[in-house]
């Protein structure tokens, strides 16, 4: 007989009170725990997990139910709006900076050696530029093939792989060598204001070791967290193939709780991820062959492949991202400074053509010239604010562990940080502008004439019998 300090199983075998709801099956046909709501079980396995596991962003059943379902299904893209921006932004600065690009490199035959460095620079920035439009291009293509594909269950496959590394790089490549050139064309354009930079016959010279150094900086910085000498600094987890003893992407913290349990426990916490992977080979048998594991590299900590730019106390690589997110800043603020330098002269040549004209000079060109600069470089400070401000304080929070803003990172990787790619072609490229707003006229004109008019009502006049009569005996 049973006693009301047991449960009944459906197959009626009996198991205690404080063994329900425990996520194990104990009756072994689930029923001690198939109405329980305090787990989540896995579709094709019997494994159950605690209800706060599930879409945690770890992956804890081994068919990736827990987070590759209906409530919490992941995308690269995340949201239709997003894909949207990404699509438009990519080729908006893939075509503006491309003939940015073109442009500028016929005008270099005609080019003075005291223009040549501002032609060089600005060159630069294009192609910094077009990197990133490309970028979001390729990353929307991907996200659009991953979605027919299934992405979520996919995902370790993708954070580890070259193609993903490759992007983070060239998007990487893009900002900065964008935002270096920007810095030193700034600075240049100081030093002509204050005629100190005279044409010489080294000044080609300058030039070439000024953009190559630029150049060079430029892909050094994305490159170096991707050196396997560095791994230990720089990859974020390690990812299995089909062993359930490591699902999703396990950092250090997750194999050296798996390898303690195997081994005991393992008194080293800064253990290489070379030894790491001797461990766990060491844990299967020869019948398993080799188990290869796939490194989750610096670009792999979200489906968009950024830089890691939000960090945490407790993340290795935390010193090389405030390194350069520090300089990043330091770039931002010395542009602004420079152009405000420039800025003020411009007031100051504005004051002097006002008199000239109070004197009978006629100088109108020089003045809309004059305006024309103030509002471009109002335009280049706005616009490195909106963008690199923001973005630096929502770092800061994050390195604080203030706020957790790692869900931001599609909206900085799509918007926020690629809109400059759009708007400098405009800014630095007088002949793009007056083009650009060509078309934007002729589209303003083009909508209009489509408006329908209003329709006119048309007064009738009646004839009379008497006229109709005339008219049928004539």
């Amino acid at each position: 007989s049973y006693h009301n300090n047991f449960f009944k199983c459906d197959n009626e075998l009996c198991v205690r009170f404080d063994q329900l709801c425990n996520l194990v099956d104990d009756c072994g046909d689930g029923s001690d725990e198939r109405k329980c709501k305090n787990h989540f079980q896995c579709i094709t396995s019997s494994f159950y997990i605690p209800f706060a596991k599930k879409c945690d962003g770890q992956v804890d059943c081994l068919d990736h139910s827990d987070e590759c379902n209906e409530k919490c299904g992941k995308e690269i893209i995340p949201g239709l709006w997003l894909k949207v921006l990404a699509w438009s932004i990519g080729t908006s600065a893939v075509l503006l900076n491309a003939a940015a690009l073109v442009r500028g490199f016929l005008a270099m035959k005609g080019t003075r050696d005291g223009a040549l460095f501002n032609r060089t620079l600005s060159i630069l920035i294009n192609f910094g530029d077009l990197l990133t439009g490309f970028y979001l291009l390729l990353i929307s293509v991907q996200d659009s093939f991953m979605i027919r594909s299934g992405y979520c269950k996919k995902q370790s496959q993708w954070l580890s792989s070259n193609y993903c590394a490759f992007l983070g790089v060239m998007n990487t490549f893009g900002s900065t060598l964008s935002l270096f050139s920007m810095t030193f064309l700034s600075i240049f354009r100081v030093l002509s204001i204050k005629g100190k930079t005279r044409s010489s016959h080294k000044m080609k010279l300058k030039v070439c070791l000024v953009a190559s150094a630029i150049v060079i900086v430029s892909i050094a910085i994305p490159c170096i967290p991707l050196l396997g000498s560095l791994e230990d600094s720089f990859v974020n987890g390690m990812t299995y193939k089909d062993i359930s003893l490591f699902m999703g992407s396990g950092n250090k913290g997750n194999h050296l709780s798996v390898l303690g349990a195997y081994f005991g426990k393992i008194s080293n916490p800064s253990i290489t991820w070379g030894t790491i992977r001797n461990l766990v080979n060491l844990m299967f048998s020869d019948n398993y062959g080799k188990i290869s594991g796939r490194s989750i590299h610096f670009y792999g900590n979200d489906g968009v492949c950024l830089f890691k730019f939000f960090v945490k106390s407790d993340d290795p690589q935390k010193l090389y991202v405030w390194c350069l997110i520090a300089f990043n800043f330091l770039c931002v603020i010395v542009i602004s400074i420079c152009y405000g330098l420039i800025n003020l002269s411009a007031t100051k040549s504005r004051k002097r053509l006002k008199g000239m004209m109070a004197g009978g000079n006629n100088n109108n060109g020089e003045d809309r010239r004059a305006r024309r600069l103030q509002r471009n470089i109002t335009w280049i400070i706005v616009t490195d604010f909106i963008c690199w401000v923001p973005f630096l304080a929502t770092c800061l929070i994050h390195s604080l562990e203030l706020v957790d803003v790692t869900s931001l990172y599609s909206v900085f990787s799509i918007v926020i940080l690629p809109i400059n790619s759009c708007i400098n072609p405009l800014i630095y490229d007088t002949f793009i502008r007056d083009k650009f707003k060509k078309v934007v006229k002729g589209f303003r004109k083009g909508t209009q004439r489509l408006k329908v008019a209003p329709v006119q009502q048309i007064e009738m006049v009646p004839t009379t019998p008497k006229d109709d009569e005339v008219q049928v005996e004539e």
